[in-house]
């Protein structure tokens, strides 16, 4: 079963730092979306696109590559 195949759904991944990815299917067209999340006290909310998430999830893979060059 794919989610796509799923009338409802919303999933969450939360980081030890409190950083947040939320994957969800929107009620009022069935689009497939994404969030992310993070802060300590004034917490805020990007709401993306999938492909705006692949895109972001590029740039994190990008940064970890360049500070384990560092390390």
């Amino acid at each position: 079963m794919r989610f796509r195949d799923l009338a409802h759904f919303e999933v969450h991944y939360r980081t030890p730092g409190d950083f947040e990815v939320m994957v969800f299917k929107q009620l009022s067209n069935n689009a497939i979306a994404s969030a992310i999340e993070g802060g300590f006290f004034d917490r805020s909310r990007l709401l993306l696109t999938l492909d705006d998430f692949t895109k972001f999830r590029w740039m994190i893979a990008q940064a970890k590559e360049k500070l384990d060059e560092i390390k």
